[in-house]
Parts: structure tokens; C-alpha cells; sequence
């Protein structure tokens, strides 16, 4: 059996032993992420085209800049900005998707 068979074989055995709970809370985060990124794209349209890959790249930078700041810079590691932490991780998500969106475009410079 070739190497790649025997990982896939193993990954297939692993989410049948893997609780289904961390799937389903998977496609709850995903789901949600993606109910944001309906919801601001229709207030802002497909301004990320605008900006491409570089500028969200920026963009993406920018909002780990502000997560390492709720994290690193508290006291509490975090724990006081629990809800801005969860805001910004979807927001990381997002901006993590409309890179590939816009990589996948060949839109590096924006349009």
C-alpha cells in the first residue's frame, strides 16, 4: 500500500474514533464566520477586490496586531476581552478565506 493510501486510511479511522462534537463545532464556527462575512458584504459589496491579496494581507496583519493586543497586553491573558477575542478570531477567519478568494483571482494588487 502506497504512503498516501495509508494516511488516508489512518485520517479515516481517526474522525470515526473522534468525537462528533468537534465537527459539529466546527461547522457552528464556520457557519457563523460565514454569516458574518454575508452580513458585512452586503453593507460594503466586494470591496476586498479593491484591495487584493495585498491588501489583505494588511488587513489580516492589522487584526492579529490587535489579537496579540487583547491577549499579551492584559493582565489576565485575555480572559477580561473573551467576546473581542471570539469577534476577532472570526474576523481572522474571514480574512484568512478572502485571501485564498483572492489569491485563487490572481487579484494580488487589487482591482
Amino acid at each position: 500500500m502506497s504512503r498516501d493510501k495509508e494516511l488516508k486510511t489512518l485520517a479515516k479511522e481517526l474522525l470515526v474514533k473522534s468525537s462528533p462534537t468537534v465537527y459539529d463545532q466546527y461547522d457552528e464556527i464556520s457557519l457563523e464566520a460565514r454569516d458574518i462575512f454575508i452580513e458585512r458584504n452586503a453593507l460594503y459589496g466586494n470591496a476586498f477586490e479593491a484591495i487584493g491579496l495585498v491588501g489583505n494581507i494588511a488587513v489580516l496583519i492589522g487584526d492579529v496586531f490587535r489579537l496579540r493586543t487583547m491577549c499579551y497586553r492584559s493582565p489576565d491573558l485575555g480572559r477580561s476581552y473573551r467576546s473581542a477575542i471570539r469577534d476577532k478570531l472570526l474576523d481572522i477567519v474571514n480574512q484568512a478565506i478572502i485571501g485564498i478568494m483572492t489569491l485563487d483571482d490572481d487579484n494580488f494588487t487589487g482591482k
